[in-house]
């Protein structure tokens, strides 16, 4: 898996990084890799984060076991689909705010796109 779709995956796990702040974090900064990377100063800046979710957003890569995250999806057959993937369900993908990441179990049905 490359790095900048595991650092999408990172930061979704942020408790409380929503969609709505998942966005405007990725206009802000560019790219899930560059917020990550951001000194806690600049992420006092971005719009909607005060100084405890900059100190999460800061310490993610050290307090997130991405790894063992990504094991326990694929044991229990979850996928991960961002809004970029082609099985992405077109409707989700046009609401207001949709999730940054779709954890999926099971198959997609043409009724789900």
């Amino acid at each position: 898996m490359e790095s900048s779709l595991r650092d999408h995956i990172r930061l979704a796990l942020i408790p409380g990084i929503g969609p709505r702040l998942h966005l405007q974090l990725m206009e802000f900064f560019g790219s899930a890799t560059a917020v990550l990377a951001a000194p806690l100063s600049a992420l006092r800046e971005a719009p909607g984060i005060g100084p405890k979710l900059a100190a999460s957003i800061h310490a993610a890569a050290e307090e997130i076991d991405l790894d063992s995250e990504l094991a326990a999806c694929a044991e229990h057959g979850i996928e991960i689909l961002t809004p970029a993937d082609s099985r992405f369900p077109r409707l989700l993908a046009e609401i207001p705010d949709p999730p940054p990441l779709l954890f999926l179990r099971g198959e997609l049905r043409e009724a789900d796109a």
